[in-house]
């Protein structure tokens, strides 16, 4: 439970991250949303990585292993959850939340809240080992 905890603020932390991002991309750089939500997920995800390898999962056995082969498979674990956000939050913005000036925000933010406990249970196995002590 422990390790949830730290996971899920290490999420909390990113999350205003990636929506300060989007909104960045979109507002300030007048992105297309799509591309905006892309680079906001590229950034916020690798910096997610770097807290939960050296904070949440330092002391799992995959910890003292290279460091750019745990973010690789982080990303490849990563790409399918978060395509599934991805999708979610198109799909919201462009249908329920598109009256809405700020939907995409919205949008955004339930895609990701969708996907935090499966990329929890998905990662700690993957990238971070089975064996992940329980604290």
């Amino acid at each position: 439970m422990r390790r949830f905890l730290k996971f899920a603020i290490v999420g909390g932390v990113g999350f205003p991250v990636n929506l300060g991002l989007v909104y960045l991309f979109k507002q300030v750089a007048g992105l297309h949303y799509a591309i905006a939500l892309l680079l906001a997920f590229a950034i916020s995800i690798t910096i997610n990585y770097i807290w939960n390898h050296y904070w949440t999962f330092i002391d799992s056995k995959e910890h003292n292993s290279n460091l750019l082969k745990g973010w690789g498979k982080y990303i490849l674990v990563s790409l399918p959850l978060d395509g599934t956000g991805y999708i979610i939050a198109i799909t919201l913005k462009e249908t329920l939340l598109q009256k809405y000036y700020y939907g995409y925000i919205m949008a955004t933010a339930v895609g990701i809240a969708i996907i935090m406990l499966i990329r929890y249970t998905v990662v700690k196995k993957v990238v971070w080992g089975n064996n992940a002590r329980v604290s």
